[in-house]
């Protein structure tokens, strides 16, 4: 194996055996991670001890920056779901039209709220609605969480004030505005791939209750 490939090879195989411990041998993720990372340490050529210092390390140092977000959004999601602010959202979407439309206007929504906030703080305030908009509707959880997904990562991975995009943006000695507005001109089309098509794509292969399927083909009515 050439040298200059392992360093690919390595985080590949890593995700392979995150997804094998945790859709076929049932782990749970927090630790289905903490063996995969570690197998990427030890992969990298680190000693033992020194994949469990640099976990630690790393783990320590996210918690610090990101824990206090998370806990304030899990308080403020739940706040929204015990208050009912969650289900009057969820009717505002019911509202808009046909279940069919309701993929497309959470993965809209999810783009715009993303934008301005943290992708931690809108997945974790979004969580709530995804709930409550699939039981109004009595749709899978999946055919409303994906396109949720895709928008917050969308705007997440494209556009500025989120980490990568602002790095690049810096690095590159980018202008701002052309910066958002060709991000927009990308996202948009890939929100809508990744999400409301995507979902409609992948919702044909996955278990529904019958009756409640989003995408369900229309009946056929015998004259």
């Amino acid at each position: 194996m050439q040298p200059s490939l392992y360093p690919l090879i390595a985080p590949a195989i890593a995700i392979v055996l995150l997804v094998l411990l945790i859709t076929r041998l049932k782990i749970h993720p927090f630790l289905a991670l903490i063996l995969t990372s570690g197998f990427l340490g030890s992969a990298a050529g680190l000693a033992p001890t020194a994949v469990i210092k640099s976990f630690e390390k790393g783990f320590g140092g996210i918690l610090s920056s990101v824990g206090l977000v998370v806990g304030l959004g899990t308080m403020l999601g739940g706040l929204l779901l015990e208050s009912g602010g969650a289900d009057r959202i969820a009717n505002t979407f019911i509202g808009l039209g046909s279940k069919r439309w309701i993929p497309a206007a959470i993965c809209a929504a999810s783009l715009l709220i993303g934008l301005p906030h943290l992708f931690d703080v809108s997945f974790v305030m979004l969580v709530p609605l995804v709930y409550a908009i699939a039981n109004r509707t009595k749709s899978p959880v999946m055919a409303v969480g994906i396109p949720m997904a895709a928008g917050l990562y969308v705007s997440h991975g494209l556009l500025p004030p989120h980490p990568s995009p602002t790095l690049a943006l810096a690095a590159l000695h980018a202008d701002a505005g052309r910066t958002i507005f060709y991000g927009l001109i990308v996202a948009v089309p890939m929100a809508i791939l990744s999400g409301p098509v995507f979902t409609a794509f992948v919702m044909r292969f996955l278990p529904v209750t019958p009756g409640d399927a989003l995408f369900a083909p229309a009946p056929v009515t015998e004259t």
